[in-house]
Order: C-alpha cells, then sequence, then structure tokens
C-alpha cells in the first residue's frame, strides 16, 4: 500500500493470529510491522503460514517487517557469519517481506558476543561483514525491499534475558560506515538503543573506543541517520537496561524527536517491551502520542546537555573483578532508579564515584562527609558537568538527575551544609556561607574521541 508522503505509525507483533488479533483490536490503526520469529524461515511452510496470518490480519494496513534476530537453530543472528542457515534466513526474511507487502526489511547490525568472549575478542572481520551485508542486500533488493540496517543498544539482551555486546552496531557512524560499502542499505533509527549506548558511553568509557558521551545525543542520531532512514522505532530509556520502555516511562524527550522523525522517515513504529507480550495496552497509548506528535509544529533544536565526564578511575581494579562488564551491570540493577548515601565521601574519591554512579540514572545519589574541611566549604553554585572534579570539600550533597529541589532545611551540626545538584540544571547553594573560596581544581576537560572528527552539528532533543 502506497503511504505517500505522510508518515505512518505502526503498531507491533509477531507473525501470530492471537497476538495479531491482540494488536488491531479496539482502534483505528494504520500500521504494523511484523517481528519474524526464528520458527517463521525455519522452511518454506513455516513462512507461507505466517505471510498468510498477516495478510488475513492486517489486509488494508501498512505492513512493515523485520528479520529475526536468531535463525531456527538457536544461533544468534551475526553479521560477521553468513553460512547456510544465516543465508537462508535471510532469503525467507526478504521473500516474507514481499510477500505481505512491506516496502522494507529491517535486521540488526550486531555481532552478539558475551563479556568474555567480547574481551577476548580481535578487530572485527570486515570483509565478512559486507559479504554478510551485501548477501542481505541483494536479497531484498531482487524482491523489491529496500535492506535496513538498525543501530544496536551496547547490552543485548537478545530475547534471552541475557547479556550480551557487540564491537559494532551501536555508534550512528558504524551505520553510516557501512552504507558507504554497501550502498543500497538504508536505516532504521531506534530511540531507546541510542539512549542506552550514549549512557554506557558516559558510565563505561572507552569500551566501545568513546571515552565520552559528546555526539551520541538522540538528536544527533536523528540528524546524522535520518536522511536515509525510512524506519524509526520508537520507545522511551533509563539507565543501561531500560529497553522500550512505555512512552513518557523513561528520562527521553520523545515529543519533539518524534516531531522531527516525521520530516524523514515513512514509518514510527510503537516499540515498546510489553510485561505482557500477548497484550498490547502501553503500545497502544504510545502508538497515540506518536499521532499527537507528529501533529505538533516543528521544534527548534535545543543546545545538547553534556552529561558529567566520565571519571579516569581503573574501575576495573576497584570492583576487583578481571571484567567489570557484570559488575557495571549489578551496579544498575542495585542503583538504577534510587536513591543512594555515600559516606565518609565528599572528597575527590566520592565525588568521582558520585559522578560515576550519576550515570545509571539514580532518582538521588546523597554524599555525607564530616571533614573539617567543611567549615571552609566552597559553598557556590556548579554547574553539574563540572561536578567529577570540584566537590571537594562540602559536608555532605546531593546529586538529583529527576528533580530540582533542595535536600530540605540545613543541619543544625557545626559541620554539615547540603546541595542539591541536577543533571537538568544548576546546582542550589544553601543561602548562607561562613566562607568561600574559589576552587584550585581545574575544570574537567573534554576526552578526545578516537573516532573522526564531525560536522559539529549541535542540535539535539533529549538528554
Amino acid at each position: 500500500m502506497s503511504t505517500g508522503s505522510r508518515t505512518i505509525p505502526q503498531l507491533k507483533s509477531a507473525p501470530e493470529p492471537d497476538q495479531l488479533a491482540d494488536r488491531l483490536d479496539g482502534g483505528d490503526w494504520q500500521g504494523i510491522e511484523i517481528a519474524l520469529m526464528p520458527k517463521d524461515v525455519a522452511d518454506d511452510a513455516a513462512l507461507a503460514r505466517a505471510a498468510e496470518a498477516t495478510r488475513k490480519a492486517a489486509a488494508g494496513l501498512v505492513v512493515t517487517a523485520e528479520a529475526p534476530v536468531a535463525w531456527p537453530s538457536g544461533a544468534f543472528v551475526r553479521v560477521d557469519r553468513l553460512d547456510e542457515e544465516a543465508r537462508a534466513g535471510i532469503e525467507r526474511s526478504a521473500e516474507f517481506a514481499a510477500r505481505v507487502g512491506s516496502p522494507v526489511l529491517t535486521i540488526h547490525l550486531f555481532i552478539p558476543l558475551s563479556p568474555d568472549e567480547f574481551r577476548a575478542s580481535g578487530a572485527v572481520d570486515a570483509d565478512a561483514v559486507e559479504e554478510f551485508l551485501g548477501f542481505y542486500a541483494d536479497a531484498c533488493v531482487q524482491r523489491g525491499v529496500d535492506p535496513l540496517i538498525e543501530n544496536v543498544p551496547p547490552v543485548l539482551r537478545m530475547r534471552t534475558g541475557g547479556v550480551y555486546l557487540s564491537p559494532i552496531g551501536g555508534h550512528w557512524r558504524d551505520l553510516l560506515d557501512w552504507r558507504e560499502r554497501v550502498p543500497e542499505l538504508g536505516f532504521t533509527i531506534d530511540t531507546s538503543h541510542a539512549a542506552l549506548f550514549r549512557s554506557f558511553a558516559t558510565i563505561y568509557p572507552g569500551l566501545f573506543a568513546h571515552p565520552w558521551d559528546e555526539e551520541l545525543e538522540l538528536g544527533r542520531y536523528v540528524e546524522e541517520l535520518g536522511p536515509h532512514a525510512q524506519v524509526a522505532h520508537v520507545s522511551d530509556a533509563h539507565g543501561l537496561l531500560g529497553e522500550g520502555l512505555p512512552y513518557g516511562g523513561g528520562e527521553l524527550e520523545l515529543d519533539p524527536v518524534v516531531r522531527r522523525l516525521g520530516e524523514l522517515v515513512r514509518f514510527i513504529v510503537a516499540e515498546i517491551n510489553e510485561p505482557d507480550p500477548a497484550r498490547s495496552v502501553e503500545m497502544k497509548r504510545a502508538y497515540r502520542a506518536i499521532e499527537r506528535a507528529l501533529a505538533l509544529p516543528p521544534a527548534e533544536p535545543q543546545p545538547a546537555r553534556r552529561r558529567v565526564p566520565a571519571d579516569s578511575f581503573d574501575w576495573q581494579q576497584v570492583l576487583e573483578r578481571r571484567d567489570p562488564v557484570p559488575s557495571v551491570l549489578e551496579l544498575q540493577e542495585r542503583f538504577g532508579g534510587r536513591r543512594i548515601l555515600l559516606t565518609g565521601g565528599g572528597g575527590s574519591i566520592g565525588g568521582a564515584l558520585a559522578t560515576f554512579l550519576g550515570g545509571f540514572r539514580p532518582e538521588r545519589i546523597t554524599v555525607v562527609d564530616g571533614h573539617e574541611s567543611s567549615l571552609i566549604a566552597d559553598r557556590r553554585a556548579r554547574d553539574p558537568q563540572t561536578l567529577g572534579s570540584r566537590l571537594r570539600s562540602p559536608t555532605s550533597f546531593s546529586i538529583s538527575p529527576r528533580t530540582s529541589t533542595s535536600t530540605g532545611p540545613r543541619s543544625s551540626r557545626r559541620s554539615s551544609s547540603t546541595r542539591t545538584c541536577t543533571a537538568r540544571g544548576t546546582c542550589c547553594a544553601p543561602p548562607r556561607a561562613r566562607a568561600s573560596r574559589p576552587s584550585s581544581s581545574p575544570r574537567p576537560t573534554r576526552p578526545r574521541s578516537r573516532r573522526a572528527s564531525t560536522d559539529g552539528r549541535s542540535g539535539s532533543w533529549s538528554s
């Protein structure tokens, strides 16, 4: 079905009759993206059943298609591995798209590795990736389908609850680089994947050869990938593992992002991870939110809000683990979205630790230190970006990513002061201070990326 120049909101479903019936119940929905499962590409009969179920349920709707994340044997899709099973799976996925009238097919640009495999892995085999993507592109183009590749999160769950990492696919530059080698490729932009990749770059500097969050704002993904994108997967995100959250349920400002995507892509999918995959309550709410956002007036890009630069501590040594990736994920589970109290940490170590934990997006971090130097504490207002190196002597302070209210009345204790720092604004110092002196610590320098320089776009629609 032709979409003309309109952007079409879509729901998402597996090609299963019951799930399709749930998705399409109770509304004047315009379209749906079908996510193929491994069993759907097991053989020609399975493919025919999936296509028939989709055509029957989605008659009159705009349909798009997504390839599975694993093959029928259980092996994960890897864009550096084009074995016979991968060839058959790609061919059948492209054939499914053609049979249901999808103008596009999306596949994830990833090489899923366990943390141990990731640590031991060498350079990506670029020739193998080019062979895979070239085969994928040819299979699609031969059937009149546009091949798309999607950006991926830093931590891949692979729909199994596991923990995997991919050396490619997280940064928007990866997608542009592979399009240069395989020009037939277009893009699918995933909002929560982009946001999580930025968070990981802040917390675990250098793992993906990108030591800070500069140029990883969601708005930058939209602008860099948008000219060659046809699909956007929209959901909210939080921390490191909060992927596919309900619209408005995370830390992203999605309305202006969706409004801008409406000028760039043909299809916007409400890709929400429902607690019960058989029901689509939050997905349908997100669909309506996308409709409303598309009707908004154009939004002016806002300056990107920088996060606190990553600390230079050797966290592998601090956490006493050979591989800190599992430890970082444990910290996310422990601290993400919660209130944290650090004692004895108002000095440089406490400030650095607060900076590190701040990347997990807790509700609040409070650092308490009874050191006598608090009597001459520097209590001037601080930009959060300087927090990591300039909070040295305050008795106590709080970092509140989600709120801008103060922590309450000052303590009556002589060596106590309170400060609240918000990730979205400035620090609020107590109204009175015994003394004030300039901080001797320098402003943190911005680590230089190992990637090539960019054209310097500064617009961003999201933190």
